[in-house]
């Protein structure tokens, strides 16, 4: 019995064999172009690789050999300043810390060797306090001297103080009164009232002053606790000076400023109840 001869099979084997080789070439130019057979046809792609940044490798290195950032050294405190074991200074009086008693003040300008007493200086437990009012004449000079408060000396004012170990021993308010320079009184005028009052405080933007009015007559009428400045009011100085041959009166004009809160003053009151004059007055002998 003839067993029968399959023809197709050398062609079936021979497409086979041709798809293997097909297979095999592409599967060499897929390796060839780092398994993206696509990005071969692109020549943007290739030169996009071509320009891309080498990474740099992170070297490990022993911690011995990594440098440590250099010490910033800080700066050397300020030395403090030398004790003041004994001076005079001049200096405007700015205001008075009762809490922490203290001097606000700001230095006038002094000597080379006069020491730099800052802001502020602290008031010894014994500190005094003087007034001293020099009336002064092209003959001669005459000083009075008088023990008064502190809060007696007006805040702006120039005072002395005598500064033994860092502390204000002896503060000291000057008035100079000159003969040669005296002005008229200020004369009340019809219909004004005269008042006696506590100056309680003062708002100089305003122009206004709280008063605790004093004892008054029956006829004198009542004023404040506020009261208003007139225009152009004039504030006066009334230093009474007593010696042996009576009292003599020097007037001086001021600032309403050089007037301690807290003070006596006379009013003149006018029409308006408005205050036209202001009188400050101290007595030395």
């Amino acid at each position: 019995m003839k067993r029968k001869v399959n023809h197709l099979f050398p062609k079936k084997l021979l497409i086979i064999s041709t798809a293997l080789a097909a297979i095999l070439l592409l599967s060499t130019v897929y390796v060839f172009a780092g398994c993206r057979p696509a990005e071969i046809l692109d020549p943007a792609v290739d030169e996009e690789i071509a320009e891309e940044e080498p990474v740099e490798e992170e070297i490990d290195r022993p911690a011995e050999e990594i440098e440590e950032p250099p010490e910033v050294e800080e700066p050397a405190p300020e030395p403090e300043p030398a004790p003041i074991e004994d001076a005079f200074v001049y200096a405007i009086l700015e205001g008075i810390d009762w809490d922490a008693e203290m001097l606000q003040v700001t230095q006038l300008e002094a000597d080379p060797y006069e020491p730099d007493i800052g802001a502020g200086v602290a008031l010894a437990d014994d500190f005094q306090v003087i007034r001293s009012v020099a009336i002064r004449s092209d003959e001669e000079v005459r000083d009075y001297e008088k023990k008064i408060d502190l809060g007696q000396i007006p805040l702006g004012s120039e005072i002395g103080i005598q500064i033994q170990n860092n502390q204000a021993v002896l503060i000291i308010s000057q008035i100079y009164v000159d003969q040669d320079q005296q002005v008229p009184r200020v004369e009340m005028q019809q219909e004004e009232d005269f008042i006696y009052a506590l100056l309680k405080w003062a708002d100089y933007d305003q122009e206004l002053i709280g008063i605790e009015q004093l004892e008054q007559e029956p006829y004198e009428q009542e004023y404040g606790p506020e009261l208003a400045l007139a225009e152009g009011y004039q504030v006066q100085m009334s230093v009474v000076e007593r010696h042996e041959a009576g009292e003599q009166e020097y007037i001086v004009d001021i600032a309403l400023q050089d007037i301690p809160i807290g003070e006596e003053i006379g009013i003149i009151v006018d029409q308006q109840s408005k205050a036209r004059a202001i009188v400050y007055g101290i007595a030395v002998e």
